[in-house]
């Protein structure tokens, strides 16, 4: 238990996560000027700046990872004039590249937990599973809805066939 000078009183944050301390606001402003920087599309719409969760391949994520750490072990190496482009955008693109693919990592075992669970809970059935994972493999990697979501929709309202726009799953 902490006690404040004021009198007041909170449980230990001994274990708990410290995100504050874990991050540098230098890192994150500068990183979220990138991103603002990039969010206009080369046919001059400015895309949504939580645009890149609709879905990213985890092999365009690793390509340009690579392309961009190359740029920054250039820099790293007195080469700066071979890189595509300076240090600090480099830096934030590898940011990028690395919290999507682990978006994507992240995504995949929340839907994989949320499956269990509704196996386990007797909600749906392995046949049902096997259909929607076909529906899922069918759409590619822009699915938006998760397992979970598209199992418990199924079983409410039955199987649905398409997707549409933007992996938003329609009938």
């Amino acid at each position: 238990m902490r006690e404040f000078e004021t009198g007041a009183t909170r449980d230990t944050d001994e274990g708990k996560i410290d995100p504050e301390g874990f991050l540098s606001p230098l890192v994150v402003l500068r990183y979220s000027e990138y991103m603002n920087e990039n969010r206009v599309q080369a046919d001059g719409f400015i895309r949504a700046s939580d645009n890149w969760q609709k879905g990213i391949p985890e092999d365009a994520y690793m390509a340009s990872k690579w392309r961009h750490f190359l740029d920054t072990w250039l820099h790293h190496r007195g080469l700066g004039d071979l890189a595509t482009t300076d240090v600090e955008r480099a830096l934030c693109a590898e940011l990028f590249n690395t919290m999507g693919m682990l978006h994507v990592i992240l995504e995949a075992k929340l839907r994989d937990r949320e499956t269990t669970e509704l196996l386990e809970a007797g909600m749906i059935t392995p046949e049902e599973v096997r259909a929607a994972e076909t529906n899922l493999d069918a759409a590619g990697d822009d699915a938006a809805p998760t397992r979970g979501q598209i199992m418990r929709r199924e079983v409410a309202e039955g199987p649905r066939k398409t997707w549409g726009m933007g992996g938003v799953y329609s009938g």
